[in-house]
């Protein structure tokens, strides 16, 4: 393999090259793809300041130019993309497209006239659903349809039709208040809007979505040229109704969107396609690659299944590897169902050994076979292969962010510690005290290695307790113990000594015995990777919780979806309490 591990440049670019449609000296255009933000619009970016809209983007392309000033370079986005198509507040985020940018503000006021005159000529695709099924397009009657959207400055020029779904190609002039969303609900058709990685869970981790919509600008007719893009293999893949999408696009596109986490130069741990409505999700560990296949298993299957899914898994990984120059890919079968296998090493489902690549070279920080992961400056140790478990859970990445914000001066519990990456968060944000409870003595002993190797050496201060949460709550509550920040986020099932625990049937029960610990005015990060609990039943179980508990809530509020874990599996909130 030749370069460094994982390349940045080459898998991140600023602006890669197929994107540029044209580059003057005054002015520049793009093919944007969707999930860029296009200012006007919604800015999704991570905590660590870098931002992956086009503007952020454009001024990274142009650092060094001769002649550019990245500070003020970028003077118009033309258009916001939606082209006055009406689909919704997000379509600068969701549509792709032709986007025009002017280099200087001569150029920029020039772009602005032409636009607000109607001297641009704009050509739209938009995939509509509810078209008359099994009609030919060219016999459908488009006259009331043309009548209202004429009435508006615009005109179809082309259809195509399959089933109940269409693309309608609008040419129409800039600088119209166009609603045509609106017209077209009318007559009983919608912009289509199917689901797409990246783009499922706002990142407010409101309940609504933000939905991928069918909107392409296709071409832009300018006074002094005319720039067209090519219309999306997704759009055409949608419009055959055919929901596999190639994997390698599917790659590009979920690295793409975490465009702002390959440039971090503090964090070289995050996910990078998630599994949550696919079978496979892969991470990544430094150099280092886990690709997780989630697969039908019984507890007793056979090992020519074991092969034949390890096989499968494998293919993939190895091409993935070869594609990002991973230095090694490790593999873990994970099934469907939680608590359906014990030893997953036994059960040949996480080899040891990577199936791509050399595993890494002994580290006298890391754990035996093990590697070290940096976030956000803090270190952690992980294992890569055997077991389903590395040592740190990367959906939990932001709101670790959060605990070390809000430690300052606190005293922590943190329940279900595992490897105690939430302690060494509060720790290094300057907790008072911190308390890790777990069931798992080599965990914890990975947990106390993890607060040693980032200056956590004061035992006194970091306790850690091995034992079952659910007993030591109400012990800890008795000897009066009490807590400014908790942190609760147990497995969705369990059973210790016997004892079964349920996210989806027991977490109000767990948030009454932990709130008897949360000191008045404290904080209580309640959090759930249950599939089967959505965020309005978390909410409400929160909620009942309190109430068993007889605790007035101050403020709850739910945690933003992680930028590279869009599904939005894991729900997070925060609660106060008088």
């Amino acid at each position: 393999m030749m370069g460094e591990w994982l390349p940045r440049s080459a898998i991140w670019p600023a602006v890669s090259g197929e994107w540029l449609l044209a580059e003057r000296d005054d002015w520049l255009a793009l093919a944007k793809p969707p999930g860029i933000a296009c200012p006007p619009g919604p800015e999704r970016h991570d905590p660590t300041g870098v931002r992956n809209d086009v503007a952020a983007r454009l001024r990274m392309h142009w650092r060094g130019a001769v002649g550019v000033d990245p500070a003020t370079a970028l003077h118009v986005m033309f258009d916001a993309l939606d082209g006055g198509v009406g689909a919704g507040p997000d379509a600068g985020l969701t549509a792709s497209g032709v986007v025009i940018v002017a280099r200087r503000p001569d150029v920029a006021d020039e772009m602005t006239r032409a636009e607000l005159q109607g001297r641009v000529r704009l050509t739209t695709v938009v995939g509509v659903a509810g078209w008359p099924r099994d009609v030919p397009a060219e016999r459908v009657r488009l006259d009331g349809i043309s009548t209202q959207l004429l009435a508006l400055g615009m005109r179809i020029a082309a259809v195509r039709a399959v089933g109940r779904r269409a693309l309608l190609t609008l040419h129409h002039a800039s600088g119209r208040g166009l609603d045509v969303a609106t017209e077209l609900e009318r007559l009983g058709l919608s912009i289509a809007a199917p689901r797409a990685e990246g783009l499922d869970v706002p990142p407010d981790g409101s309940a609504a979505p933000v939905l991928r919509r069918i909107v392409h600008r296709l071409a832009v007719d300018m006074p002094a040229a005319t720039v067209e893009a090519p219309l999306p293999a997704e759009a055409q893949r949608w419009l055959a109704a055919d929901s596999e999408e190639p994997f390698d696009d599917r790659l590009d596109g979920a690295l793409r969107r975490r465009f702002v986490l390959g440039h971090s130069d503090d964090t070289d741990a995050y996910r990078l396609i998630d599994g949550t409505l696919d079978d496979v999700s892969i991470d990544r560990y430094g150099p280092d690659l886990v690709l997780s296949s989630h697969v039908e298993f019984r507890e007793h299957a056979g090992a020519h299944v074991v092969a034949r899914l390890t096989a499968q898994a494998t293919q993939i990984a190895r091409h993935v590897g070869e594609r990002l120059e991973a230095r090694a890919v490790y593999l873990k079968l994970r099934p469907r169902q939680a608590n359906v296998v014990a030893d997953a090493v036994a059960a040949g489902l996480a080899p040891e050994e990577p199936v791509f690549g050399s595993p890494p070279l002994p580290d006298p920080l890391a754990p035996e076979g093990g590697a070290l992961v940096v976030e956000r400056g803090l270190r952690f140790r992980v294992r890569l292969g055997g077991g389903l478990g590395t040592g740190i859970y990367l959906d939990q990445r932001d709101n670790r962010a959060w605990v070390r914000e809000h430690a300052a001066g606190r005293r922590v519990l943190n329940t279900f510690a595992y490897t105690c990456a939430f302690s060494v968060a509060a720790a290094a944000g300057g907790a008072l005290r911190t308390v890790s409870i777990d069931a798992g003595a080599p965990m914890l002993a990975e947990g106390r290695g993890n607060l040693e190797l980032n200056g956590h050496i004061d035992s006194d201060r970091h306790d850690l307790i091995r034992g079952d949460v659910f007993q030591w709550l109400p012990k800890l509550a008795r000897r009066g113990d009490r807590f400014d920040l908790l942190i609760l986020d147990p497995p969705s099932y369990s059973r210790v000594k016997g004892r079964r625990f349920s996210a989806e049937r027991d977490y109000g029960h767990l948030v009454a015995s932990a709130l008897a610990l949360v000191a008045p005015g404290g904080l209580l990060l309640a959090c759930t990777n249950c599939a089967a609990v959505d965020r309005r039943r978390f909410h409400q179980m929160v909620l009942d919780g309190a109430s068993l508990a007889g605790r007035r809530v101050a403020s709850i509020a739910h945690r933003p979806t992680p930028l590279d874990h869009p599904g939005g599996r894991m729900k997070s909130l925060v609660l106060m309490v008088d």
